[in-house]
């Protein structure tokens, strides 16, 4: 019965967070400065490869490394997420493709659910001069986040 409660609980905060967080996002055009994209909304473990343990999303703001254009691109990610447990690990990768030059790469990341907005991860790289797409996404479930921005 409790397992049965606990996912139930988990199901519904995941549940109103997408559609809370569906219904008022949207990809943003890059420009020059920071650009906030659809979030990344996932799940969390007490540990790594463990039982999800919380649900949320995570802001995704793109830039490019402060005073440097060009220069390494930056992605914040901002967590905002609920949960049953202490501990709330989320991990994935940030993908991405340079469009002009065809350069490809990808960067792993690490962060507590429970930091909140006002603690961000940064994830930077460096895809060289112009057009970058990139995928945000999730080692565990997830609705990933993508974007396009000028580096």
């Amino acid at each position: 019965m409790r397992k049965f409660i606990t996912r139930s609980a988990l199901a519904a905060v995941a549940g109103s967070l997408f559609a809370a967080v569906a219904a008022g996002s949207g990809p943003a055009a890059a420009g020059p400065g920071p650009d906030a994209f659809a979030p990344l909304i996932t799940v969390g473990a007490y540990e790594r490869g463990g039982a999800i343990t919380c649900a949320g999303y995570l802001d995704v703001i793109g830039d490019v490394f402060p005073g440097q254009q060009p220069g390494p691109a930056m992605i914040l990610l901002q967590s905002h997420f609920a949960g049953i447990s202490p501990r709330c690990l989320v991990s994935g990768t940030v993908a991405w493709t340079n469009l002009d030059t065809g350069a490809t790469g990808s960067k792993s990341w690490d962060l507590s659910g429970w930091d909140g907005p006002a603690a961000p991860t940064a994830v930077y790289f460096d895809p060289g001069r112009g057009r970058i797409s990139f995928t945000v996404d999730s080692v565990t479930w997830c609705v990933p986040s993508r974007g396009e921005m000028k580096v």
